[in-house]
């Protein structure tokens, strides 16, 4: 019943992957680049460990970046998780900040071959997974889900 709601809100009922001849569950490799996943207990982390549950039941594969935190705090959706080089901020100490993607997540990108790649984290880290993607041709989905602007 979830699925057909999130169904309706995302898609306008004409363009509905199904309604269009499309399988539901198309077998996408989703790169999920966020800067809060699983180490954090926020509305974002929260929305992003429900979204991978979601692809996953759907049969799609999804691999997600988030940067490299002290302490994991909620138990993720499943999905395999690259850590990245990170360091605190200054004011949100349980908040991380990366310098881009390196050379392991790197790595894990070309290894993985994604379909898609979703950045969720408007950093260094979200631009260099940007950049990968497009010099490869994949194509990129933004979302955003906090208010960096108004906390950096």
């Amino acid at each position: 019943m979830l699925d057909d709601v999130v169904a309706r809100s995302l898609w306008p009922a004409a363009q509905r992957p199904q309604d269009r001849g499309l399988e539901a569950s198309s077998g996408q490799r989703v790169a999920l680049v966020t800067g809060s996943y699983d180490a954090n207990v926020d509305g974002v982390a929260l929305t992003l460990n429900r979204l991978v549950a979601h692809l996953m039941r759907s049969g799609h594969k999804v691999l997600v970046f988030c940067p490299r935190g002290r302490h994991i705090m909620i138990r993720s959706a499943g999905a395999r998780v690259v850590r990245v080089p990170a360091v605190p901020l200054p004011i949100w100490w349980e908040y991380r900040l990366t310098w881009g993607l390196g050379r392991e997540a790197r790595e894990a990108l070309e290894t993985f071959a994604p379909t898609v790649v979703h950045v969720a984290v408007p950093d260094a880290m979200g631009h260099a997974a940007q950049n990968w993607a497009a010099t490869r041709g994949v194509p990129v989905v933004c979302s955003h889900h906090t208010r960096w602007n108004r906390y950096l």
